[in-house]
């Protein structure tokens, strides 16, 4: 056989031991694994698609996936983590506060009651979406309890909601503000607040993205909080870009419609 002339399998050198040549059986491996790889049709999906009764993932890199938008950790100060969500909820109390506090002023109340309804919404809120999550998780509470009550993520906006309510309730009360006029001057910066919460949970990366995705603006959160589900090449909705979007319009819409009379 000449040299450089690849053997074929009735052509397969034999080494001094009678055993089959490993380049050549390499040379054999590649070209079935090949062979495969041709025998599956690509139908050109960008991402992932549904079809058959199961998801299948085209595994192609994406350089075009926006898994870069993902920041649990904005920096670092010695052993002190900054969080992207706790900076971004933090910023929509804020900023809820201010909007509440020019709307009662505007109607005649306290315009201080504003920052003692988002003190005691923030620590009813916070409470009541960690409750709400280990009722949810019980048997992850038992099995780890500090590292769920410890955890970046983990809220559930229907117990911070209702905690939230609980908590205000009392310094409305003491206010001698009426709970209607209350919640009305409430509205509209709540809504912008859980507009800036809900880009912290985009940042954060913290699980409640949407369904898989082909279209161009779908995400990879595979650097978030929560554990990644999805195969590499599946790419979802971005859910809470979507509600904050839908959370900045509710603020609009209020704050067009706050100067009506009743």
């Amino acid at each position: 056989m000449a040299v450089g002339e690849h053997a074929g399998p009735e052509q397969r050198q034999v080494l001094g031991d009678g055993q089959p040549e490993p380049a050549a059986e390499e040379e054999e491996e590649e070209a079935e694994e090949l062979g495969a790889d041709q025998d599956v049709p690509d139908s050109g999906a960008s991402a992932g698609r549904q079809g058959g009764g199961r998801f299948d993932v085209d595994r192609r890199p994406r350089p075009d996936v926006l898994s870069a938008g993902v920041f649990p950790v904005l920096f670092e100060v010695g052993r002190l983590s900054i969080g992207s969500f706790g900076v971004m909820m933090a910023l929509g109390f804020l900023v809820a506060g201010f909007v509440m506090q020019g709307e009662l002023a505007r109607r005649g109340a306290p315009g201080d009651l504003a920052w003692s309804m988002v003190a005691a919404g923030a620590v009813g809120g916070m409470v009541g979406a960690r409750l709400l999550l280990i009722i949810h998780r019980w048997p992850d509470f038992l099995a780890a309890p500090l590292d769920l009550l410890t955890s970046r993520g983990g809220f559930i906006w229907y117990g911070g909601l209702l905690g939230g309510m609980l908590m205000t309730a009392w310094p409305i009360r003491r206010a001698g503000v009426a709970w209607v006029l209350a919640a009305d001057s409430a509205a509209p910066g709540l809504a912008l607040g859980y507009a800036a919460g809900k880009v912290g949970c985009h940042l954060a990366g913290d699980g409640d993205w949407g369904t898989p995705t082909t279209l161009p603006w779908g995400v990879a959160y595979v650097h978030g909080t929560a554990t990644w589900p999805h195969p590499p090449g599946v790419i979802v909705h971005p859910a809470p870009l979507y509600e904050a979007a839908a959370s900045l319009l509710v603020f609009v819409a209020l704050w067009r419609l706050r100067a009506r009379p009743a």
